[in-house]
């Protein structure tokens, strides 16, 4: 079976750059850079959407964020195509309040209270692919998320882990990532949000890592 994925992260919407002329600035806004990531998604005919947190801009901008937000999960759902997130520090309250108002098998917020949790994705009936995420609950953390990962694994179908935090920062107060545990977890693959530029690392023989 060959399924496609789309991935993105930090899209914070609520918020517009102040940096750019005042020509471009309603192109870059976030909620119209998520209107045109849901366009590629359907046009691409993905299987599911990643979300890495950060998609909304804390709690204040609530009703700025949710309803373009809402508006894009309900166009994919109508294409039978689900969403999967992570809440980052920016968007722990914000996405927890999406996710009550939307069916699961529409927006699938995982890892709600910083508890990992694992959601399945079928196709007629089999397995393809466990997404294993875990989710901020409030907006400083301290410890690694890593350091409580131990869901099961699972040799008959491949893992991909969603989760949001510093990459290579020890001592950072937004959930602390180190690469080494990353790849050695039994996990194929990750998908990291919290910084803002991309960036893939790949090992031989272990899990890729895609900021």
């Amino acid at each position: 079976m060959a399924f496609r994925l789309l991935m993105t992260g930090d899209l914070h919407l609520g918020r517009a750059s102040s940096r750019l002329p005042e020509h471009l600035k309603q192109e870059a806004r976030a909620s119209t850079v998520w209107a045109r990531i849901v366009e590629l998604a359907l046009a691409e005919k993905v299987s599911a959407v990643l979300l890495s947190g950060d998609v909304a801009d804390e709690s204040n901008r609530f009703w700025e964020a949710i309803g373009p937000l809402e508006a894009g999960v309900n166009r994919l759902a109508g294409a039978g195509i689900p969403v999967l997130a992570v809440a980052g520090n920016h968007d722990h309250a914000v996405l927890g309040r999406l996710a009550d108002q939307l069916p699961r098998e529409k927006f699938a917020l995982l890892g709600r209270g910083g508890t990992w949790e694992r959601f399945t994705l079928l196709s007629e009936g089999r397995a393809w692919l466990h997404v294993d995420g875990w989710s901020f609950p409030q907006a400083i953390v301290r410890a690694s998320p890593l350091e409580s990962y131990a869901l099961p694994a699972d040799p008959a179908v491949p893992t991909l882990g969603l989760v949001h935090g510093d990459l290579g920062v020890a001592t950072t107060t937004y959930a602390p990532l180190d690469l080494v545990v990353l790849q050695s977890l039994p996990v194929q693959a990750w998908v990291l949000g919290h910084i803002h530029a991309p960036r893939l690392t790949e090992s031989s023989g272990r899990p890729w890592v895609l900021m």
